[in-house]
């Protein structure tokens, strides 16, 4: 399944996405939810992942000002990794900009429906972004972005189970 989600409906890319989807017979959904406990605006996706992954194998998240440029390809073919029956999650790193990156980029990302997946999600949503940036070193990891991606860069950081199970591939 395809996810996308905000507030409101703020693109005109909702068209593409779901283009894209039914081209390929993904199943397209996008949230609206207004999510009262997300903490801050960025982990509206979390809390659309968590409320709908019961429901797919993988869940593919796009942010609502994303589109796809490719639409004859299949999602499987651009990300072979998701053929892998070990991995839980994949993400891609940040593209590399003079204002600054950040180690991986939520804006589009794959989360399986699988105990560790759910897991990842739940961890990433009860992660005190305080706690997150006292743990942060931005030589290593980047940029701080206040948001659902670092709490989620902490959890592949420093829960040992993720360490295998969550890919970070090229941008």
């Amino acid at each position: 399944s395809i996810l996308s989600g905000c507030d409101i409906i703020r693109f005109p890319a909702i068209v593409n996405r779901k283009y894209y989807s039914d081209r390929h017979d993904y199943r397209y959904r996008f949230d609206v939810s207004p999510h009262a406990d997300r903490g801050n605006v960025y982990f509206h996706k979390i809390n659309a992942i968590e409320g709908v992954l019961q429901d797919a194998d993988w869940i593919f998240w796009l942010d609502d000002d994303a589109a796809f440029s490719q639409p004859d390809r299949r999602l499987e073919e651009v990300v072979p990794e998701l053929l892998d029956d070990s991995v839980c999650a994949i993400f891609c790193s940040s593209p590399v900009n003079p204002q600054g990156w950040t180690f991986i980029s939520s804006g589009n990302f794959f989360v399986r429906n699988s105990e560790s997946g759910k897991e990842l999600i739940r961890l990433a949503k009860e992660t005190s972004l305080d706690e997150v940036k006292a743990w942060w070193d931005e030589k290593s990891l980047r940029m701080f972005a206040y948001g659902d991606q670092d709490a989620i860069v902490c959890q592949i950081k420093t829960n040992k189970k993720f360490e295998k199970s969550v890919k970070v591939i090229a941008y």
